[in-house]
């Protein structure tokens, strides 16, 4: 007769009981351990969402003060980055959107454009 191999838990190294592919002794040792296997890549995930909200947050303020158009230098100052948009209609010049807001560069102008 075969011997049963002894598994011990990927997050505490507890010696397992029960099924043959258990893998962690309980929840809390599970999401411990998954949580700290995605940290990393939710790590940038965050750091991209939290540039994005700031992005949106700056062009909404612009829009409740009845504003559509400011020029980059503003945009800029006020913390917005350019690098980081939700989406692009490549038409010429192409629109940049975070989210539902949609922006265009000209020059030194930047257009808003809500739906």
């Amino acid at each position: 007769m075969k011997e049963r191999e002894i598994k011990h838990c990927l997050e505490c190294g507890k010696e397992l009981l029960g099924r043959i592919d258990k893998k962690y002794c309980n929840d809390s040792c599970k999401s411990a351990f998954l949580n700290r296997k995605y940290r990393v890549a939710n790590r940038e995930i965050g750091r991209i969402n939290r540039i994005l909200k700031n992005n949106h947050k700056i062009l909404s303020d612009i829009i409740v003060d009845g504003v559509y158009e400011c020029s980059t230098r503003e945009l800029f100052i006020k913390g917005f980055n350019f690098d980081y948009f939700t989406s692009l209609d490549p038409q010429a010049p192409p629109v940049m959107y975070c989210y539902e807001i949609g922006y265009q560069i000209n020059s030194e102008r930047v257009w808003i454009i809500t739906a």
